[in-house]
């Protein structure tokens, strides 16, 4: 996600849009987020909430919605 691109000089409109491209090839090799699936059991039905006490220590924001991996 590039924000405010009409806001960028020439020579950071072109780094972004290397890195960008980039990203592009390199997404094929790039690990899925392991999110949380939803009406896998973790969230309270109808409010969609985490259900308490199967969150991660010390993660917030997006990383509470990060699935553990599973051992096998």
């Amino acid at each position: 996600m590039a924000y405010r691109m009409d806001r960028l000089n020439d020579t950071r409109f072109r780094t972004v849009g290397d890195e960008l491209r980039e990203r592009m090839r390199m997404l094929q090799m790039t690990s899925p987020i392991p999110y949380r699936k939803q009406n896998d059991g973790e969230y309270q039905i109808p409010t969609m909430e985490l259900k308490p006490g199967l969150e991660t220590p010390g993660a917030v924001r997006f990383a509470l919605y990060a699935a553990e991996p599973k051992l096998r």
